[in-house]
């Protein structure tokens, strides 16, 4: 269902596209040739009004046929010249003049030979005989006309290209994603030397080798980005380089411009129309790649990340469009000498406020802003862009070109429409037991509606009903809890940081028992499932509070039944085994049987003993005793060697082996180079996939 409707939304933006390439202009010959005697004054017959004058006159008749007669043009498109004329200017003027009186006059004028040359005319005389324009006029007047409508023609067609590029995109995606889901087994044991190829040097590593979740820093933190993955960096710079390549392709210019006298007025006009035509096709793109109820995540299988991250770059590329637009247009009034009018004009009024607003809204996304004020920066972020949309939207006014402005608001509210219809099927009665663990983390159980079920990966934006923080939305992934009697609860695992959750914490902390309810929404369930219970061997990393996503995939193939066919591992990287405190439902869920061979790495400088001496309080019963044995056994005081384990697990893999990593940048990108490292040192086929974040 969402396949055909993913592929349907850049299907109607082509057909726009399409649209606008192909809507009517004005016959370039007649509007040539009358481009070229507009200088002309020819006797107004009596009783007409000097705006019907050309159509009651011979002369302008003769004149003009016989322009049409001499221009470059197809025999059709001199007859709609003809036509043109008479039945739309001269019908609007209320004279009744045919095809026929129009050749008469010019056969009349011919055969009297009462044509006279343009070059023998005095400026401002009345004339009273049929003139004889030069041919270079003629094709100079209509070369200037063609060029001006080819150039916004063609500035569809290249937005169209765009759209389409992105189209192509998506659309192998969601096929490989169907492919995926529809025959998984199959395409997964695929392990031949190409596909090992395409993997090792294409779809896995990083761009340059290792940094993607870590982000690179330079120059005092003006470079500070985090690195696209080498498959979407390629998609990105084969979208750049369209880009750059339409902006300066199919732009003529020549000395004999009727309209624009010198070339830096003929490029600087049509730069701006071009920069302007195809920026409005890339705003609809950011739109669409925005949205957290973006189908595509679905229908791709791919992350939001992955689409913000092409939101990102489009954005960039979009306001390039802009400034160029802005300041191309800025130089043709100034040359023109027209640039004080035009400044105290309306549309330079929006145009410049959506310029000044839209760079705002560029400069301050940039990482270090999202990264040090985050709900500001969401909060700034969208009032500058509706600004932007505003601003846009009045330019385009007098232009009739807010079709994809309606495109953009219609995205928007679609995606506000779909949040709040989330909210309302998760239950608007929903409440948290929040509970605080060691000062560091919040565990929540949420009850909700139960009107859809729990999913690996799967994540949700938490709003907490608190007068301090009821505006604010984050998101959270979620699992469904192991505890017998809460199956139908959700659990949330959050690291206490600044902003919200510190406020949160601190509440929860002044508690007596420390756990408190609390009202919240639930805007959710986003995400997508990775198939780890199609994989003979599954392998999940985890570091911190990333172990919510990894034992989100463990707690399903348990309760599906699927583990009992497979080798799982499940590594977790903690800094202290206070860590487990906690997450010691779900360790106990993991240790209750052999069927998931756990791993759990204490990295902090601390002794052993130092570790569970409140946990041996607690576990008092032979039960008890022996889950905690259970647990020290799995337990390795060293930072673990992922380069090695992964070395080793691959290697010993039989048919089909599976990597999930979520937790910092750093154990995310080791773990990508590693996997990207190992693939075809075993039999079996690899495939890895990443969470972006857990909290």
């Amino acid at each position: 269902m969402l396949v055909p409707f993913s592929l349907l939304s850049f299907v109607v933006l082509l057909l726009a596209s399409y649209t606008e390439a192909r809507r009517p202009t004005k016959n370039h010959v007649y509007s040539g040739c009358t481009s070229a005697m507009s200088k002309l004054t020819f006797e107004c017959p009596e009783g007409y009004k000097k705006d019907m004058c050309y159509c009651a006159s011979v002369e302008y008749q003769a004149t003009l046929a016989d322009c049409i007669d001499r221009a470059k043009g197809s025999e059709s498109e001199k007859k709609n010249a003809l036509v043109e004329f008479t039945r739309s200017t001269c019908k609007a003027a209320k004279i009744d003049v045919t095809i026929d009186d129009v050749h008469k006059a010019f056969e009349n004028a011919t055969t009297n030979d009462l044509f006279i040359d343009v070059s023998k005319i005095r400026k401002g005389k009345t004339l009273y005989q049929p003139v004889k324009l030069t041919t270079k006029s003629i094709d100079d007047s209509i070369t200037t006309l063609r060029d001006i409508t080819s150039n916004k023609r063609m500035s569809n067609i290249y937005g169209g290209v765009l759209i389409a590029y992105w189209g192509f995109i998506i659309a192998v995606a969601t096929f490989i994603n169907l492919f995926q889901t529809v025959a998984p087994f199959y395409y997964y044991s695929i392990n031949n030397k190409l596909t090992r190829t395409w993997k090792k040097t294409v779809t896995l590593p990083a761009l340059f080798g290792f940094s993607h979740s870590v982000p690179v820093v330079r120059c005092w933190n003006i470079i500070n980005m985090s690195i696209p993955t080498r498959l979407e960096s390629f998609c990105i710079t084969g979208y750049l380089i369209l880009f750059f390549i339409f902006h300066f392709t199919s732009l003529h210019v020549f000395d004999g411009n009727t309209q624009l006298s010198s070339r830096s007025l003929q490029i600087s006009l049509y730069l701006a129309d071009r920069t302007g035509y195809v920026c409005m096709y890339e705003l609809v793109l950011t739109f669409l790649f925005a949205g957290r109820n973006n189908i595509m995540i679905t229908a791709t299988g791919w992350q939001f990340e992955t689409f913000i991250t092409f939101h990102r770059w489009v954005s960039r590329a979009m306001y390039i469009d802009v400034a160029i637009h802005s300041i191309a247009y800025t130089i043709y009034e100034i040359e023109k000498g027209k640039f004080t009018g035009f400044y105290h004009s309306v549309m330079m009024a929006w145009g410049l406020l959506g310029t000044l607003v839209g760079g705002i809204v560029i400069f301050f996304s940039h990482r270090y802003f999202r990264e040090k004020m985050h709900e500001s920066f969401l909060i700034l972020h969208w009032i500058f862009v509706s600004l932007f949309i505003v601003g846009t939207y009045y330019h385009l006014a007098n232009h009739h070109q807010n079709q994809w402005t309606y495109a953009c608001i219609a995205l928007w509210a679609f995606d506000r429409a779909a949040r709040f219809f989330r909210i309302f099927l998760a239950g608007v009665n929903s409440k948290a037991d929040v509970k605080i663990y060691n000062n560091d983390v919040l565990k929540l159980k949420v009850d909700y509606s139960n009107v859809w079920s729990s999913k690996p990966g799967f994540y949700a934006y938490l709003s907490f009903l608190r007068f301090d923080s009821f505006w604010e939305s984050h998101p959270f992934t979620f699992y469904r809890s192991p505890v017998p009697g809460e199956e139908n609860k959700l659990v949330f695992c959050i690291r206490k940081r600044d902003g919200m959750t510190g406020r949160l914490g601190a509440t929860i902390e002044a508690q007596p028992n420390q756990s408190k309810m609390i009202p919240v929404l639930i805007d959710g369930p986003y995400g997508s499932v990775y198939p780890l219970h199609k994989f003979q061997t599954a392998v999940l990393i985890a570091g911190g509070i990333g172990v919510v996503s990894t034992f989100s995939y463990v707690e399903r193939m348990k309760r599906s039944g699927s583990i009992k066919d497979q080798h799982v591992v499940f590594i977790w990287v903690i800094r202290n085994l206070s860590d487990i405190e906690w997450f010691r439902d779900e360790v106990d869920y993991l240790l209750a049987d052999d069927s998931v061979d756990v791993r759990i790495f204490v990295t902090g400088h601390g002794q052993e003993s130092e570790s569970c001496s409140s946990s041996d309080e607690k576990y008092d019963d032979k039960t008890e005793t022996s889950s905690l044995q259970s647990l020290r056994s799995k337990i390795n005081y060293s930072k673990p060697d992922l380069d090695v384990i992964i070395s080793d697990l691959i290697k010993d893999a039989d048919r089909t082996i599976g990597f999930l990593t979520c937790g910092p940048g750093g154990m995310n990108d080791t773990t990508r180079a590693s996997v990207t490292k190992n693939l075809g040192t075993g039999k079996a086929a690899v495939e890895y996939f990443e969470e972006s974040f857990a909290s």
